[in-house]
């Protein structure tokens, strides 16, 4: 399994697992859920339902990853921010999985993929654990979620309200809405410094060179380019 940690402090990420050959799932077309009921909200909903676009002078508010649809930065004034991609998901009762075996299945799509990633559904103790294959048994990857806010109703299979922590960090989280939307949310902290930014979660942090150019910030590391942000509202 790819390092979770990297994955979400390089920006680019695309997703934690994926596999090929799902059905794929309708587009979410904002970067935050409205529901009719009210919908669960984690400690960064103020600031992605409020936040301004994204300033050129400083870190602060919301940025688009440039040519990484769905997937924005929201830098807070206290060295606070979070990644975050938006994507759909929907269940399969009695599905098959990409091994031929039936399972009850959930299908999640972030914006920046094609297809759906398929996870087959099993609980244990308060967990709820998501399993995928890519290749067979031998490339089998697994999540663990645990339910932090809302309802747990991941192995229902019927659309809900809830919050999820990955791995046991509760910086790592997937926010599931009864409107069939979902989001991938990374915590984390950040530090600026002379033309250098500082991101950190789970533990590791990476340093990056940054500059504006054309209305954008361009984040570097070795004169290679990393990432750009997007001024959004």
């Amino acid at each position: 399994m790819m390092d979770i940690r990297k994955t979400a402090l390089l920006l680019g990420a695309l997703a934690v697992f994926a596999t090929s050959g799902c059905s794929s799932v309708a587009q979410a077309e904002s970067d935050i859920s409205v529901t009719e009921q009210e919908a669960v909200q984690d400690k960064s909903a103020q600031i992605r339902e409020s936040a301004s676009a994204g300033s050129l002078e400083e870190f602060s508010g919301k940025y688009q990853v440039q040519d990484a649809e769905g997937v924005y930065y929201y830098f807070d004034e206290d060295g606070t921010c979070y990644y975050v991609q938006s994507g759909t998901y929907e269940f399969e009762e009695d599905g098959t999985n990409v091994d031929g075996e039936t399972a009850d299945l959930l299908l999640m799509t972030l914006d920046t993929m094609e297809t759906a990633s398929q996870y087959t559904i099993t609980t244990q103790d308060d967990e709820t654990i998501l399993t995928t294959t890519q290749t067979g048994a031998e490339s089998e990857t697994q999540m663990n979620l645990s339910c932090i806010e809302g309802t747990d109703g991941l192995a229902k299979l019927t659309p809900f309200e809830g919050i999820y922590m990955a791995y046991g960090e509760e910086a790592y989280r997937y926010e599931f809405h009864q409107d069939g939307s979902c989001y991938l949310i990374m915590e984390q902290s950040y530090e600026v410094e002379d033309d250098q930014i500082t991101l950190e979660a789970l533990g590791v942090s990476y340093t990056y060179d940054y500059e504006t150019s054309d209305d954008t910030i361009v984040l570097s590391s070795e004169d290679a380019t990393v990432a750009i942000l997007v001024p959004t509202e």
